[in-house]
């Protein structure tokens, strides 16, 4: 079992709004297991099976508005994740082309050096390593990105919410 704390940044006027919008957008994350198999949200009667959500991960907030200490502390991490999980993947990369005799190995690697796994990783937009979604259900893979979907609620009356959500791929 492979699990993965993401987290869903959603405009609402409410924290309930916000929990409603973040699973709307997991459920299309779900959908027939792509990217990923199921979700669990921090809310107080979320079944945890335990082994997912607070069992997992502690007692996180169902949601939380994303300029309090706390929200702030869920970006950091997520963004500090997220990029560890890119460098680690440029590494392989890196390390795979230094030690192959000709580039075009990559053609003919074997399954042991999962090269084109590694690639994959850095151009994905939904699933690991993505740790961000935005208010739509877009995966955010860029610092910029991430900052604009701190910045800009689609209304007046919204804030902007973080909802932590551990995912199972």
């Amino acid at each position: 079992m492979i699990h993965q704390l993401i987290r869903c940044i959603v405009y609402g006027e409410s924290k309930e709004t916000a929990v409603a919008q973040a699973r709307t957008n997991l459920e299309q994350l779900t959908k027939d297991g792509r990217p990923y198999d199921y979700f669990v949200t921090f809310e107080e009667d979320e079944p945890t099976c335990g082994v997912a959500g607070r069992d997992r991960f502690g007692d996180l907030p169902a949601a939380v508005e994303a300029d309090s200490e706390k929200g702030q502390e869920l970006v950091e991490q997520g963004w500090e994740h997220q990029r560890e999980a890119y460098k680690n993947a440029l590494e392989k990369i890196d390390e795979f082309f230094e030690s192959a005799d000709e580039p075009t190995k990559v053609v003919e690697e074997t399954h042991e050096e999962l090269i084109r796994h590694q690639m994959m990783k850095l151009g994905r937009y939904r699933g690991p390593p993505v740790f961000f979604y935005d208010h739509y259900g877009s995966g955010l893979t860029t610092k910029e990105d991430l900052d604009v979907a701190l910045d800009a609620p689609n209304s007046e009356n919204q804030n902007i919410w973080i909802v932590p959500a551990d995912v199972h791929y």
